[in-house]
Protein backbone atom coordinates (compact mmCIF):
# COMPACT_ATOMS: atom_id res chain seq x y z
CA UNK A 1 0.00 0.00 0.00
CA UNK A 2 1.66 3.19 -1.35
CA UNK A 3 1.84 6.50 1.15
CA UNK A 4 -0.12 9.29 0.47
CA UNK A 5 1.73 11.54 3.64
CA UNK A 6 -1.58 10.99 5.09
CA UNK A 7 -3.57 12.22 2.83
CA UNK A 8 -6.98 10.70 1.41
CA UNK A 9 -6.96 10.08 -2.24
CA UNK A 10 -9.36 12.24 -4.18
CA UNK A 11 -12.25 10.05 -4.32
CA UNK A 12 -15.58 10.61 -5.96
CA UNK A 13 -18.30 10.39 -2.81
CA UNK A 14 -20.86 9.86 -5.50
CA UNK A 15 -23.01 6.52 -6.25
CA UNK A 16 -25.47 8.26 -8.34
CA UNK A 17 -24.91 9.82 -11.96
CA UNK A 18 -21.37 9.28 -12.32
CA UNK A 19 -19.34 8.74 -15.49
CA UNK A 20 -15.92 8.45 -16.56
CA UNK A 21 -14.19 11.88 -17.87
CA UNK A 22 -12.93 10.77 -21.66
CA UNK A 23 -15.54 8.33 -22.35
CA UNK A 24 -18.52 6.56 -20.68
CA UNK A 25 -20.80 4.06 -21.40
CA UNK A 26 -23.66 1.19 -20.30
CA UNK A 27 -26.16 -0.81 -21.40
CA UNK A 28 -28.57 -2.31 -18.99
CA UNK A 29 -29.19 -5.32 -21.17
CA UNK A 30 -33.09 -3.81 -21.98
CA UNK A 31 -31.23 -2.34 -25.29
CA UNK A 32 -30.93 1.09 -23.88
CA UNK A 33 -27.49 2.47 -22.88
CA UNK A 34 -26.46 5.53 -20.50
CA UNK A 35 -23.27 7.66 -20.00
CA UNK A 36 -23.82 6.98 -16.89
CA UNK A 37 -21.92 4.49 -15.15
CA UNK A 38 -23.31 1.79 -12.96
CA UNK A 39 -23.66 2.76 -9.03
CA UNK A 40 -22.55 -0.71 -7.91
CA UNK A 41 -19.47 -0.75 -10.17
CA UNK A 42 -18.65 2.96 -8.94
CA UNK A 43 -18.92 1.92 -5.23
CA UNK A 44 -16.20 -1.24 -6.29
CA UNK A 45 -14.13 1.58 -7.89
CA UNK A 46 -13.92 3.50 -4.62
CA UNK A 47 -13.28 0.48 -2.47
CA UNK A 48 -10.46 0.25 -4.63
CA UNK A 49 -9.16 3.85 -4.06
CA UNK A 50 -9.94 3.54 -0.38
CA UNK A 51 -8.02 0.13 -0.13
CA UNK A 52 -5.43 1.12 -2.12
CA UNK A 53 -4.79 4.26 -0.79
CA UNK A 54 -4.77 5.92 -4.11
CA UNK A 55 -6.46 7.25 -7.05
CA UNK A 56 -7.63 4.72 -9.58
CA UNK A 57 -8.02 6.02 -13.25
CA UNK A 58 -10.00 3.30 -16.11
CA UNK A 59 -9.10 1.58 -19.47
CA UNK A 60 -12.38 0.31 -20.29
CA UNK A 61 -13.30 -0.72 -23.44
CA UNK A 62 -16.43 -2.25 -25.45
CA UNK A 63 -17.02 -1.77 -28.82
CA UNK A 64 -18.02 1.70 -29.47
CA UNK A 65 -14.90 2.98 -27.16
CA UNK A 66 -11.58 1.36 -28.12
CA UNK A 67 -9.15 -0.41 -28.94
CA UNK A 68 -5.91 1.53 -27.72
CA UNK A 69 -5.27 4.28 -29.58
CA UNK A 70 -3.32 7.18 -30.47
CA UNK A 71 -6.63 9.54 -30.07
CA UNK A 72 -7.25 8.12 -26.82
CA UNK A 73 -4.05 8.38 -25.63
CA UNK A 74 -4.33 12.24 -26.51
CA UNK A 75 -7.91 13.15 -25.18
CA UNK A 76 -6.10 11.34 -21.66
CA UNK A 77 -2.76 13.31 -22.59
CA UNK A 78 -5.27 16.38 -21.77
CA UNK A 79 -6.07 15.19 -18.12
CA UNK A 80 -2.59 14.78 -17.10
CA UNK A 81 -2.32 17.65 -14.77
CA UNK A 82 -5.40 15.72 -13.23
CA UNK A 83 -3.11 12.78 -12.47
CA UNK A 84 -1.43 12.63 -8.85
CA UNK A 85 1.82 14.27 -9.41
CA UNK A 86 4.82 12.44 -7.23
CA UNK A 87 2.22 10.05 -6.13
CA UNK A 88 1.48 6.65 -6.91
CA UNK A 89 -1.57 6.22 -8.95
CA UNK A 90 -3.57 2.82 -10.16
CA UNK A 91 -4.57 1.59 -13.89
CA UNK A 92 -7.84 -0.16 -14.06
CA UNK A 93 -7.21 -1.85 -17.56
CA UNK A 94 -9.92 -4.01 -19.41
CA UNK A 95 -9.13 -4.20 -22.71
CA UNK A 96 -7.76 -6.75 -25.84
CA UNK A 97 -5.28 -4.33 -27.36
CA UNK A 98 -4.86 -1.80 -29.91
CA UNK A 99 -2.07 0.54 -30.69
CA UNK A 100 1.24 -0.27 -29.51
CA UNK A 101 2.91 3.20 -29.64
CA UNK A 102 -0.30 4.48 -27.75
CA UNK A 103 0.14 2.06 -25.07
CA UNK A 104 3.73 2.77 -24.25
CA UNK A 105 3.24 6.89 -24.57
CA UNK A 106 0.12 6.49 -21.70
CA UNK A 107 2.00 4.12 -19.59
CA UNK A 108 5.38 6.44 -19.25
CA UNK A 109 2.66 9.14 -19.17
CA UNK A 110 1.60 7.48 -15.77
CA UNK A 111 5.21 6.81 -14.92
CA UNK A 112 6.43 10.29 -15.53
CA UNK A 113 3.77 12.25 -14.46
CA UNK A 114 2.92 9.81 -10.55
CA UNK A 115 6.31 8.52 -10.31
CA UNK A 116 4.84 4.76 -10.72
CA UNK A 117 1.41 3.44 -11.05
CA UNK A 118 -0.24 0.04 -10.55
CA UNK A 119 -1.86 -2.07 -12.73
CA UNK A 120 -4.89 -3.67 -12.34
CA UNK A 121 -6.41 -6.47 -14.02
CA UNK A 122 -9.83 -8.19 -12.81
CA UNK A 123 -10.44 -9.77 -16.75
CA UNK A 124 -8.17 -9.33 -19.48
CA UNK A 125 -5.28 -7.09 -20.71
CA UNK A 126 -4.67 -8.76 -24.09
CA UNK A 127 -1.66 -7.63 -26.59
CA UNK A 128 -0.80 -3.83 -26.04
CA UNK A 129 -2.54 -3.71 -23.18
CA UNK A 130 -0.56 -6.24 -21.87
CA UNK A 131 2.22 -3.72 -22.81
CA UNK A 132 0.76 -0.78 -21.15
CA UNK A 133 0.17 -3.09 -18.04
CA UNK A 134 4.37 -4.28 -17.79
CA UNK A 135 4.84 -0.41 -17.65
CA UNK A 136 3.66 -0.74 -13.90
CA UNK A 137 5.66 -1.59 -10.55
CA UNK A 138 2.98 -4.21 -9.98
CA UNK A 139 0.49 -5.77 -11.15
CA UNK A 140 -2.43 -6.90 -9.57
CA UNK A 141 -4.06 -10.21 -11.70
CA UNK A 142 -7.30 -11.45 -11.31
CA UNK A 143 -7.40 -15.51 -10.39
CA UNK A 144 -8.90 -15.79 -13.72
CA UNK A 145 -7.51 -12.56 -15.23
CA UNK A 146 -5.01 -12.97 -18.47
CA UNK A 147 -1.89 -11.37 -20.14
CA UNK A 148 -1.15 -12.07 -23.76
CA UNK A 149 1.80 -12.07 -25.70
CA UNK A 150 3.24 -9.15 -27.42
CA UNK A 151 3.39 -10.82 -31.56
CA UNK A 152 2.66 -7.54 -33.08
CA UNK A 153 -0.46 -8.37 -35.30
CA UNK A 154 -0.71 -7.06 -39.32
CA UNK A 155 -3.39 -6.72 -41.65
CA UNK A 156 -3.02 -9.58 -44.39
CA UNK A 157 -3.94 -8.40 -47.57
CA UNK A 158 -4.43 -11.51 -49.43
CA UNK A 159 -6.35 -12.91 -46.58
CA UNK A 160 -7.71 -9.90 -45.28
CA UNK A 161 -7.64 -10.47 -41.95
CA UNK A 162 -5.27 -9.60 -38.92
CA UNK A 163 -2.21 -12.11 -37.99
CA UNK A 164 0.82 -12.00 -36.14
CA UNK A 165 4.06 -10.66 -37.80
CA UNK A 166 5.72 -13.93 -36.34
CA UNK A 167 4.21 -15.70 -38.70
CA UNK A 168 6.67 -14.70 -41.26
CA UNK A 169 9.62 -14.73 -39.05
CA UNK A 170 9.18 -18.13 -38.07
CA UNK A 171 8.26 -19.25 -40.79
CA UNK A 172 11.46 -18.42 -42.39
CA UNK A 173 13.41 -19.10 -39.22
CA UNK A 174 11.84 -22.70 -38.83
CA UNK A 175 13.19 -23.39 -42.85
CA UNK A 176 16.61 -22.75 -41.75
CA UNK A 177 16.39 -25.09 -39.09
CA UNK A 178 14.60 -28.10 -41.11
CA UNK A 179 17.17 -27.42 -43.81
CA UNK A 180 20.29 -27.43 -40.72
CA UNK A 181 18.67 -30.78 -39.48
CA UNK A 182 17.78 -32.14 -42.89
CA UNK A 183 21.92 -31.71 -43.92
CA UNK A 184 22.85 -32.95 -40.38
CA UNK A 185 20.80 -36.35 -41.55
CA UNK A 186 22.03 -36.69 -44.73
CA UNK A 187 25.74 -36.69 -43.62
CA UNK A 188 25.15 -38.81 -41.01
CA UNK A 189 23.16 -41.12 -43.40
CA UNK A 190 26.31 -40.64 -46.08
CA UNK A 191 28.88 -41.35 -44.43
CA UNK A 192 27.28 -44.65 -42.84
CA UNK A 193 27.21 -46.21 -46.86
CA UNK A 194 29.37 -44.00 -49.09
CA UNK A 195 33.35 -44.86 -48.58
CA UNK A 196 33.89 -40.79 -49.59
CA UNK A 197 36.14 -37.66 -47.64
CA UNK A 198 34.23 -35.73 -45.88
CA UNK A 199 34.61 -33.01 -47.75
CA UNK A 200 32.14 -34.64 -50.37
CA UNK A 201 29.82 -35.78 -48.29
CA UNK A 202 29.33 -32.43 -47.24
CA UNK A 203 28.69 -31.06 -49.83
CA UNK A 204 26.51 -33.97 -51.04
CA UNK A 205 24.25 -33.24 -48.40
CA UNK A 206 23.99 -29.62 -48.79
CA UNK A 207 23.01 -29.86 -51.97
CA UNK A 208 20.36 -31.99 -51.53
CA UNK A 209 18.19 -29.94 -48.11
CA UNK A 210 19.08 -26.75 -50.45
CA UNK A 211 16.84 -28.64 -53.54
CA UNK A 212 14.32 -29.37 -50.45
CA UNK A 213 13.85 -26.00 -49.22
CA UNK A 214 14.54 -23.68 -52.27
CA UNK A 215 11.27 -23.69 -53.35
CA UNK A 216 9.98 -22.98 -50.35
CA UNK A 217 12.39 -20.36 -49.61
CA UNK A 218 11.47 -18.52 -52.87
CA UNK A 219 7.93 -17.97 -52.03
CA UNK A 220 9.27 -15.84 -49.19
CA UNK A 221 9.06 -12.09 -49.65
CA UNK A 222 12.46 -10.51 -47.91
CA UNK A 223 11.21 -7.15 -47.95
CA UNK A 224 7.72 -8.46 -46.37
CA UNK A 225 9.89 -10.35 -43.94
CA UNK A 226 11.87 -7.62 -42.69
CA UNK A 227 9.03 -5.64 -42.31
CA UNK A 228 7.57 -7.79 -39.78
CA UNK A 229 10.81 -8.36 -38.47
CA UNK A 230 11.10 -4.66 -37.52
CA UNK A 231 7.38 -4.54 -36.09
CA UNK A 232 8.56 -7.36 -33.67
CA UNK A 233 11.41 -5.69 -32.49
CA UNK A 234 9.40 -2.49 -32.02
CA UNK A 235 7.13 -4.41 -29.83
CA UNK A 236 10.21 -5.75 -27.79
CA UNK A 237 12.02 -2.55 -27.43
CA UNK A 238 9.38 -0.67 -26.16
CA UNK A 239 8.28 -3.67 -23.58
CA UNK A 240 12.04 -3.50 -22.48
CA UNK A 241 12.17 0.10 -21.70
CA UNK A 242 9.15 -0.13 -19.79
CA UNK A 243 10.43 -3.21 -17.88
CA UNK A 244 14.08 -2.38 -16.82
CA UNK A 245 13.32 0.15 -14.39
CA UNK A 246 11.45 -1.99 -12.40
CA UNK A 247 13.51 -5.44 -13.45
CA UNK A 248 16.90 -4.36 -14.80
CA UNK A 249 18.20 -4.87 -18.02
CA UNK A 250 19.26 -8.06 -18.21
CA UNK A 251 15.85 -9.51 -16.94
CA UNK A 252 13.66 -7.24 -18.84
CA UNK A 253 14.90 -8.21 -21.97
CA UNK A 254 14.25 -11.97 -20.92
CA UNK A 255 10.92 -10.94 -20.25
CA UNK A 256 10.25 -9.08 -23.12
CA UNK A 257 11.80 -11.93 -25.65
CA UNK A 258 9.27 -14.25 -23.96
CA UNK A 259 6.01 -11.93 -24.06
CA UNK A 260 7.08 -11.72 -28.15
CA UNK A 261 8.61 -15.11 -29.17
CA UNK A 262 8.05 -18.00 -26.66
CA UNK A 263 4.07 -18.42 -27.93
CA UNK A 264 2.27 -20.34 -30.35
CA UNK A 265 -0.85 -17.75 -30.53
CA UNK A 266 -1.79 -14.29 -30.03
CA UNK A 267 -4.10 -15.49 -28.25
CA UNK A 268 -2.26 -17.44 -25.83
CA UNK A 269 -3.50 -17.40 -22.02
CA UNK A 270 -1.15 -15.66 -19.57
CA UNK A 271 -2.40 -16.51 -16.55
CA UNK A 272 -0.88 -15.24 -12.70
CA UNK A 273 1.08 -18.67 -12.76
CA UNK A 274 2.90 -18.34 -16.20
CA UNK A 275 3.01 -14.42 -15.94
CA UNK A 276 5.34 -15.47 -12.72
CA UNK A 277 7.35 -18.17 -14.84
CA UNK A 278 7.97 -15.33 -17.44
CA UNK A 279 9.20 -13.40 -14.45
CA UNK A 280 6.77 -10.24 -13.75
CA UNK A 281 5.79 -8.86 -10.82
CA UNK A 282 2.13 -10.07 -10.32
CA UNK A 283 -0.20 -10.52 -7.28
CA UNK A 284 -3.59 -12.06 -6.53
CA UNK A 285 -5.98 -9.09 -4.82
CA UNK A 286 -6.61 -10.47 -1.10
CA UNK A 287 -9.05 -8.76 1.27
CA UNK A 288 -11.36 -5.41 0.33
CA UNK A 289 -9.38 -5.38 -3.18
CA UNK A 290 -10.58 -9.02 -3.65
CA UNK A 291 -13.84 -7.96 -3.03
CA UNK A 292 -13.72 -5.01 -5.44
CA UNK A 293 -12.53 -7.45 -8.19
CA UNK A 294 -15.80 -9.67 -7.48
CA UNK A 295 -17.73 -6.61 -7.61
CA UNK A 296 -16.39 -5.00 -10.59
CA UNK A 297 -15.97 -8.60 -12.68
CA UNK A 298 -19.92 -8.37 -13.69
CA UNK A 299 -19.76 -5.30 -15.80
CA UNK A 300 -16.79 -6.13 -17.31
CA UNK A 301 -18.61 -8.16 -20.50
CA UNK A 302 -18.85 -5.84 -23.27
CA UNK A 303 -21.65 -3.67 -21.77
CA UNK A 304 -19.59 -0.44 -20.47
CA UNK A 305 -16.96 1.40 -21.08
CA UNK A 306 -15.02 3.55 -18.82
CA UNK A 307 -11.87 5.86 -19.66
CA UNK A 308 -10.44 8.38 -17.52
CA UNK A 309 -11.57 9.31 -13.62
CA UNK A 310 -14.38 10.01 -12.04
CA UNK A 311 -15.98 12.91 -13.14
CA UNK A 312 -16.59 15.06 -9.90
CA UNK A 313 -19.83 16.61 -10.90
CA UNK A 314 -21.45 13.60 -9.51
CA UNK A 315 -24.33 13.27 -7.81
CA UNK A 316 -24.85 11.83 -4.43
CA UNK A 317 -26.94 9.14 -3.43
Amino acid sequence: MSNNGGKQPQTSSAVGEVKASIASEYSDGENSSSEYLPPDFVRGIQSLEKHLDMRVWLWIENENHGPINLDLYEKFFDQRDSLPKGQPAALLIHSEGGDTAAAYKLATLLVKRCGEFTALVPSCAKSAATLMAIGSSKIILGLYAELGPLDIQVFNEKDEKMESALNHVQALERLGADSMRVMDTMVRLLLSRMDKPINDVVRLAIEFSTSLVKPLMENIDVVEYTGRSRQLKMGEEYAIRLLQDHYGKIKAKKIAGSLVSNYPDHGFVIDINEAKVIGLDVALPSGKVAEAYTQILPYLDGRLAAIGSFQDNSVEE
